[in-house]
């Protein structure tokens, strides 16, 4: 029983590691397409928590990089499902409490 359990995690461990390897080459492939030479770690941290499936919430300064953590999204999405055709992302942002705080 207790055998059973090890190879079990050590599959789940496995295909973690597999998925995490993949997420981070789609990352690499997005941060490329946009013209980023790196992230910031809050970048990655929140894509990444998304991807895990939680809600993320990202309050970051201007212009620290928050538009590349939804923007990103529907390309790393695509690759990392095979998909050929693209997904659509839709951000609901208070323009107006925006512009009065620039």
């Amino acid at each position: 029983m207790a055998e059973q359990r090890g190879i079990k995690r050590a599959r789940r461990e496995k295909d973690e590691e597999t998925s995490l390897r993949k997420f981070e080459d789609a990352l690499h492939l997005c941060t490329a397409k946009f013209g980023y030479n790196t992230l910031r770690n809050e970048q990655r941290i929140a894509v990444l928590s998304f991807f895990k499936g939680n809600d993320v919430f990202v309050c970051l300064p201007t212009g620290y990089g928050k538009s590349f953590c939804y923007y990103c999204l529907p390309l790393l999405f695509d690759f990392l499902n095979d998909k050929s055709s693209w997904s659509v992302v839709i951000v609901v942002s208070p323009l107006v409490a925006l512009m009065t705080d620039q």
